[in-house]
Parts: C-alpha cells; sequence; structure tokens
C-alpha cells in the first residue's frame, strides 16, 4: 500500500495485548508488516503475540490516528477464527467500541466513509482475508464526482479530462487498493476475478506491474 495508507495501515496494524508466550518487541515496520500478512499464517498463537506488543506500539498508533486499528484487529479475528484473550493479558485499548458480533456493522457501512475506514478495512482484510473488505474499498476507490460549473455542464481539467471533486476518502481507497495489488497478490486476484474489464482494474494491473 503507500504513503497515508501504507504508513497508517502499516502504524495501524499494530495491535494488542492477548495471552500467549512472549517474543521480544519488534520494530514498528517488523510489527506493521506482521499484521499485514497475517491472513496468510493465521493462528491463535500469532494472534496473542501480536496483541501482546500493542503497549510497545501504542504511543505511534496514537501519533497516527489508528486508534481503530487494535480494535478491529481483535474484533475480525474473534468472529472469523473464534481467536480468544487470555483474561490476565485482556485491555480495553484491545477492544474500543467493536465486538466480534458489531465490527461488520461498522466496516460494511459507507454511513462513516473516511481515509481512517478505508484502513480499517484493510486491517480487517489482512486479519481474515474477507474479500467482502475489498469489495467496500473497490466501491470507494470507483466512486469519482464531476466538478459542475456554473452553467450546470461537466468542468474539463488541463489534461482534457472531466475534473473531479477532491475526496480523501475515494483518494485514498483508489491509491491503496493500486498499491495493495502489487503487494498482494490475493487482492490482485479478487479484482481480476470481479473488475478485470473495468478501467481502473486496468490501471492497478499496471501498477502491480510497475507501470505506474
Amino acid at each position: 500500500m503507500g504513503p497515508r495508507c501504507l504508513i497508517i495501515v502499516c502504524v495501524v496494524l499494530l495491535l494488542a495485548g492477548c495471552g500467549g508466550e512472549r517474543r521480544r518487541p519488534q520494530t514498528l515496520d517488523d510489527f506493521g508488516n506482521a499484521l499485514t500478512y497475517f491472513y496468510q499464517h493465521p493462528s491463535q498463537n500469532e494472534f496473542s503475540l501480536i496483541c501482546n506488543e500493542e503497549p510497545y506500539h501504542r504511543r505511534e498508533m496514537a501519533k497516527a490516528s489508528a486508534d481503530e486499528v487494535v480494535p478491529v484487529f481483535v474484533a475480525v479475528g474473534e468472529r472469523k477464527y473464534g481467536y480468544v484473550i487470555a483474561k490476565a493479558d485482556d485491555d480495553p485499548h484491545l477492544h474500543g467500541p467493536f465486538t466480534a458480533a458489531n465490527v461488520d456493522d461498522y466496516l460494511l457501512s459507507d454511513e462513516n466513509a473516511s481515509p481512517g475506514q478505508n484502513d480499517a478495512l484493510w486491517v480487517a482484510f489482512f486479519t481474515s482475508g474477507d474479500e467482502r473488505y475489498l469489495d467496500v474499498l473497490y466501491r470507494r476507490a470507483t466512486s469519482v464526482t464531476t466538478v459542475i460549473g456554473p452553467d450546470g455542464k461537466p468542468e474539463v481539467g488541463p489534461d482534457g479530462k472531466p475534473a473531479l471533486v477532491i475526496d480523501l476518502t475515494q483518494t485514498t481507497a483508489a491509491w491503496s487498493y493500486k498499491a495493495n495489488c502489487r503487494q498482494h497478490p490475493a487482492v490482485l486476484a479478487h479484482l481480476r476475478k470481479q473488475h478485470g474489464h473495468e478501467e481502473f482494474a486496468k490501471e492497478c494491473e499496471a501498477w502491480a506491474a510497475g507501470k505506474d
């Protein structure tokens, strides 16, 4: 993924304390990578290890406005796999407002659509591999609005193409989707299966091939 999204979903992939063996705290980048690829080899033990590292990265997460990352990771992990947090290691920071029962009500709704919620959707996908989260991100990435001029007609930009309304939710979804098509074969495979003939899908293919 990329700039804001990559940074946040890397920083946003910093999760909190569950039970299980302990390991030395990883660097922020290593911790982010552990979260980003969790869906490829999920296990209760890795879930617990990631959770146990959250206190070491809590300050950085707060600075990155990544407060939803830990609760989303934990709630989706509980919903998808039935993973549990050891009672001795439980902490309010691990849950936030989410539970296994309500996390998808938040993630799959556009009522709170924002760049931050886009990050949460990536965290949910990286936790579970659930393609529904990709579908929401794709829909946002392709939901562009044309600027309408005073005469009621669409305005044209310097490149001769329709001028588009700047929407950070849309632009971060588009950028992160392209970046993750390059980084994650599973994202690219889903794109090809569901949207292969569409213009945005072709742009993603180009990014994946390093032709951006």
